[in-house]
């Protein structure tokens, strides 16, 4: 697949009136790309990017650069990380391929577990993680590194979409709020918000030891409630999935539920706040609340089989799957981001 022929109506890309948030997810990331990539190739960029995690490393390369070269931006960041098994178990589901795929998957999560992947992490050597222990087994130096190649950071800070990452404070426990807003971003702030402990290493900045911005806030939905933006939300790890059926399903549904559960707690506490806001303004007690449209947009990928070694999988050809169905998720939540909801708040799932 080429990165230049992302789906694309020929209008020049601006930036419109809509907010994007990006959760984390891992190797899930591509279908993130997807979505950056088809909304680049329709002229509707957003004015307003926040993402945590993966989310902040496709903020942080979409918004690197011009617009119409965002596709080739993403493409280079993560198929420059592909493995050595790319086009082993070429098949997703039941049939003759499934058990070929399966394997293909799990030597695909070794091989990141092992090596690291290039331009993204590294295991840290066994001398120095010995004389020199740390909270994680990778090293996101290759990331910083990587970030410096294809993010023209002037250009994320001073443009006219705003750019907005989460991290942790591993000491208080406390969420991080990073924004171009407020303050310049460099690679570290980008590394700081994809470290989970333990298996990325935490980043220091300014005093402060950060983690992955999953930890508080995976999907950040809150940065965006209350800005009069409708957005578009793309959850890697939805609430909602198949029953599992196996440890590695369990974990991976565990996992998924306990992010999720972070999400709804503030989208349903902001849908409680805004009833309470609207009841008084109707009795002339302060202004009405502004809307709230969001179209969350859950990780789906037509075939792949659940599983915790899916986040770890970096297999070509699985990202490219990846990148396909974010390019169509796309396109379903642009068409119900311009409808006209009656609501004042509303929240829907595309499909």
């Amino acid at each position: 697949m080429d990165p230049n022929q992302a789906l694309t109506d020929g209008t020049p890309p601006q930036a419109s009136a809509f907010a994007l948030v990006l959760s984390g997810g891992l190797a899930l990331g591509a279908f993130q790309a997807g979505v950056l990539a088809a909304l680049a190739g329709r002229g509707r960029w957003p004015s307003r990017i926040v993402g945590s995690s993966t989310g902040a490393l496709n903020a942080a390369v979409a918004l690197g650069g011009p617009v119409e070269t965002a596709p080739e931006r993403l493409w280079q960041l993560w198929f420059g990380s592909a493995d050595l098994f790319a086009g082993a178990g070429a098949g997703f589901g039941g049939g003759p391929w499934s058990m070929a795929d399966a394997g293909a998957r799990f030597l695909s999560a070794a091989e990141t577990l092992g090596l690291g992947r290039a331009g993204l992490f590294r295991p840290r050597p066994v001398p120095l993680s010995l004389l020199q222990p740390a909270a994680g087994h990778m090293s996101l130096a290759p990331l910083q590194a990587r970030l410096l190649d294809l993010v023209d950071f002037d250009r994320l800070n001073a443009g006219p979409v705003s750019a907005c990452i989460t991290a942790t404070d591993l000491e208080t426990g406390e969420a991080v709020v990073l924004d171009t807003a407020t303050g310049p971003l460099g690679p570290a702030d980008v590394a700081a918000s994809c470290a989970m402990p333990p298996l990325f290493a935490p980043v220091e900045r300014q005093g402060r030891l950060l983690g992955d911005g999953g930890l508080t806030a995976n999907t950040p939905v809150a940065q965006v409630l209350g800005s009069g933006l409708p957005a578009i939300v793309v959850d890697l790890l939805p609430r909602p999935g198949e029953r599992p059926a196996s440890l590695s399903e369990g974990a991976s549904r565990a996992a998924a539920i306990a992010f999720a559960t972070q999400t709804w707690t503030v989208i349903d506490a902001a849908r409680e706040a805004h009833g309470l806001r609207e009841r008084l303004a109707r009795a002339g007690e302060g202004d009405p609340p502004a809307a709230v449209h969001l179209a969350i947009v859950p990780y789906v990928v037509p075939g792949e089989e659940p599983g915790v070694a899916r986040l770890l999988d970096y297999r070509a050809d699985v990202l490219s799957r990846r990148w396909v169905a974010g390019e169509s998720a796309a396109m379903r939540a642009l068409e119900r981001l311009e409808s006209r909801p009656s609501e004042t708040f509303r929240v829907e799932v595309c499909p």
